[in-house]
């Protein structure tokens, strides 16, 4: 039996070489949020000692664009880092189940990370098995079957993007041996989208944002 992968949510997983900065941006001032702490900066990367972190990630956003949804027009079409902060998660905390509005891919930057525990999980929009109206308890759990899929083996360094409307979030870190720290982004498109001729044309210009929050 041939299996086809009809409309899937794709997630792209990389790595940054420009890590001189993460022990920098692990010290940023932190405030409480649901289950684990953030930074009170929210646009970080677009302080100038960032600014080749920034590119560097915002290249890695465009390559996911051209790669996953290949658009018509792409030379006129480039996406741009938007919000930007650091997430600590201690031993015994948690990230809560979220996704990120006003935003079209999101991603998540790894600072530092305990390999045997750390992990971040993906869940469909639907709770439940979108796909029939039975309960049906799999044997095992694959793509196909499951309602939440977790990516385990992370390293400091990895970059995972995905789709801005799944949601996720991380397990509580029972085990930790050491925080979690993270980078997390959002990102915007500027450039034409859609057609003159069908009247779906929209024009998208990214406003100067140097002096926001630095």
């Amino acid at each position: 039996m041939h299996l086809i992968e009809l409309f899937p949510k794709v997630i792209s997983v990389s790595n940054v070489k420009d890590t001189h900065k993460f022990e920098a941006l692990k010290q940023v001032e932190l405030k409480n949020n649901v289950g684990n702490s953030s930074s009170k900066e929210s646009y970080i990367l677009n302080k100038p000692e960032y600014i080749d972190l920034k590119k560097e990630l915002e290249a890695l956003l465009n390559e996911h664009l051209l790669t996953v949804y290949n658009p018509k027009g792409a030379e006129d079409l480039e996406l741009y880092i938007t919000q930007s902060w650091v997430n600590h998660t201690k031993k015994n905390e948690f990230h809560h189940r979220h996704t990120h509005a006003n935003s079209v891919l999101s991603g998540v930057v790894y600072l530092d990370i305990d390999k045997k525990v750390d992990n971040i999980t993906f869940f469909t929009n639907n709770p439940n098995n979108p796909d029939t109206l039975l309960k049906l308890v799999p044997a095992e759990y694959t793509i196909y079957n499951s309602t939440a899929w977790t990516i385990k083996e992370l390293s400091v360094g990895d970059v995972i993007i995905f789709p801005s409307t799944l949601s996720h979030g991380v397990d509580e870190r029972g085990s930790a041996e050491t925080k979690r720290i993270s980078l997390a982004f959002n990102s915007f498109i500027k450039g034409t989208v859609g057609q003159y001729t069908d009247y779906t044309e929209l024009v998208l210009k990214e406003e100067p944002n140097e002096l926001q929050n630095i």
